[in-house]
C-alpha cells in the first residue's frame, strides 16, 4: 500500500450537508478559480496531497485529508460540486483548469504531485497507458497465436486506428516489434509498464 493510500485509509465520515454553506444559494452556482480555492484547501505541490483549512460544521476537518480516492484517482468536493483531484491540482498551481486531458506520468492516479501530471489530449494520453492486471504475457499488445503457425503476433493501435506487426517464432521476438514501433510512434517511455504504487 502506498504513502498516499495509507494516508487515505481512514474512517469514512457520513457528512451533514444541512450547514455546510449556511443557506448561501451563491455558492451552490459559483464558477471554482483558484482564489476560491486557495480559501477552502492547502495543496503540497510535492506530495500532491490536498488538506482542509477549516473546520465546517462537521463535514471538513481542518488539516484532514481532503478527498475520496477510488482505484485509479481521487475526487474533492468543492462547494458542492466534485471534482477530480488532479485538475485541481492543476487550478490550484497554475491559475486555471487544464485544457485537455490530465496524464499522470508514472501512470498512477492517486499521485498527484505537480510533477507527475502533463496536460495532453485524448490520442497522447493513450501513448502512456499502465498495462492491464489481467495481461496474461507481461506487455501490451502482443498475443499468443494459437494454431496459426507462428506461435506470437504483435499489433499497435496509433491514433485510433489498430496496425497489424507481424506474426513471430518467439515472444521475445514480438515483444521487440512492438518496443520498436513504440518509439517509432512516440509512446511515452512508461507506456505498458505498471503503476507504481
Amino acid at each position: 500500500m502506498s504513502k498516499v493510500e495509507l494516508q487515505y485509509n481512514i474512517e469514512a465520515e457520513t457528512p451533514n450537508l444541512s450547514n455546510y454553506f449556511g443557506g448561501n444559494s451563491m455558492l451552490k452556482t459559483t464558477k471554482l478559480t483558484q482564489e476560491l480555492l486557495k480559501k477552502e484547501l492547502h495543496y503540497d505541490k510535492t506530495t500532491g496531497i490536498f488538506t482542509w483549512l477549516h473546520t465546517k460544521s462537521g463535514v471538513t476537518r481542518k488539516d484532514r485529508l481532503a478527498g475520496s480516492p477510488s482505484k485509479t484517482h481521487i475526487s474533492i468536493t468543492v462547494y458542492r460540486k466534485r471534482y477530480l483531484a488532479h485538475r485541481l491540482a492543476w487550478l490550484y498551481t497554475y491559475g486555471t483548469f487544464p485544457d485537455g486531458q490530465i496524464d499522470h506520468i508514472d501512470g498512477n492516479g492517486n499521485n498527484n504531485s505537480i510533477s507527475n501530471l502533463r496536460v495532453v489530449d485524448t490520442l497522447e494520453n493513450a501513448k502512456n497507458q499502465k498495462i492491464a492486471k489481467n495481461n496474461k504475457h507481461g506487455t501490451i499488445g502482443i498475443y499468443k497465436n494459437n494454431g496459426r503457425g507462428k506461435d506470437w503476433k504483435a499489433s499497435i493501435t496509433v491514433n485510433g486506428k489498430f496496425t497489424h506487426l507481424g506474426y513471430f517464432d518467439t515472444k521475445e521476438e514480438a515483444i521487440a516489434a512492438r518496443e520498436e514501433a513504440e518509439v517509432k510512434y512516440m509512446f511515452h517511455e512508461n507506456h505498458g509498464k505498471r503503476s507504481s504504487l
